[in-house]
């Protein structure tokens, strides 16, 4: 299943609520997993069990480098109860290219923003896992500053694959959708894998159901053949 769900400002009146929860998910990908294990709980998480409500929503923030947003953010991950929060466009610069950390139980994996030609910040991509979801965290890679999986235990496990696209039209694009297409490949088939993001397409209901736009511009035949 490919979620987008684009949100413009961190206002509360625009964060996701209980009707985005993800409620299904597919996987056509065949058997294969190429994915680092980086987590120090393996062999003794918690499984996430799929049966009870699980809230996974994604943002677009345009930059949280201020602590208040960032302040904010955490506040809003609360108060709607999310157990995954996906974050795209943070804008912030690390030391190194992944970090991870925990902060009142919540853990963050965060992928460090690049810069364009006029040394400007752009994009990067960040996870916030609450304490239920991070103890079933068996595995987690970045693949680049602009994609990010996280595997996580459970019956059946559960791939969470958070990207940030290019501007349609540019060969970047190509190339990213190409890579995302690649990397959905390696998921077990048995796994329910989510893949979420700022896809940075738009896309008709012919396409997709629950769609805002009329339209599905060009970049539909990489955003649709992502397995």
């Amino acid at each position: 299943m490919i979620v987008q769900h684009q949100i413009l400002s961190l206002d509360l009146r625009s964060y996701p609520t209980d009707d985005d929860r993800i409620n299904k998910a597919t996987s056509l990908n065949p058997l294969g997993r190429d994915i680092i294990d980086r987590n120090k709980n393996k062999g003794k998480s918690k499984p996430i069990n799929l049966k009870k409500d699980y809230i996974v929503s994604v943002l677009n923030v345009h930059t949280i480098r201020r602590k208040s947003k960032q302040e904010k953010l955490m506040q809003l991950f609360r108060k709607n109860r999310n157990n995954i929060l996906g974050i795209a466009d943070h804008k912030i610069i690390q030391d190194d290219p992944t970090e991870n950390h925990e902060k009142q139980n919540v853990t963050f994996v965060t992928t460090s923003t690049t810069t364009n030609a006029n040394n400007a910040p752009i994009g990067g991509l960040r996870l916030m896992i609450n304490r239920t979801s991070s103890a079933a965290l068996a595995e987690i890679k970045p693949y680049n500053s602009l994609i990010l999986a996280a595997h996580f235990n459970g019956n059946p496990a559960t791939t969470i694959i958070m990207h940030y696209a290019p501007v349609e039209g540019t060969p970047e694009a190509i190339h990213h959708y190409e890579h995302s297409s690649d990397i959905t490949r390696t998921v077990p088939k048995h796994n329910v894998l989510l893949v979420i993001g700022d896809c940075n397409t738009h896309l008709c209901p012919k396409n997709e159901i629950y769609t805002f736009h009329d339209r599905t511009i060009k970049m539909e035949n990489f955003f649709l053949t992502i397995p």
